[in-house]
């Protein structure tokens, strides 16, 4: 997010919501979430990245993850 205009943005509730994206999907979210606030006149905030994880859901699930974790 570096050299993007933002508003303050809530990181921790950002966690939350990516808990089972990896690196490389959150930063694919990001990029998507980016251009949507300049279409709009406005700073990349929580609304256009939330929207942006819910159109680009992780590969893996909870679940998927816990049984990696136990192989």
């Amino acid at each position: 997010m570096a050299n993007r205009p933002q508003e303050c943005l809530d990181w921790h509730n950002l966690a939350d919501e990516t808990e089972n994206y990896t690196g490389a999907e959150i930063e694919f979210t990001f990029n998507e979430a980016a251009p949507a606030a300049p279409a709009q006149n406005r700073q990349i905030g929580n609304g256009h990245i939330l929207n942006a994880a819910r159109n680009n859901p992780p590969a893996h699930t909870a679940t998927m993850i816990e049984e990696m974790r136990n192989e």
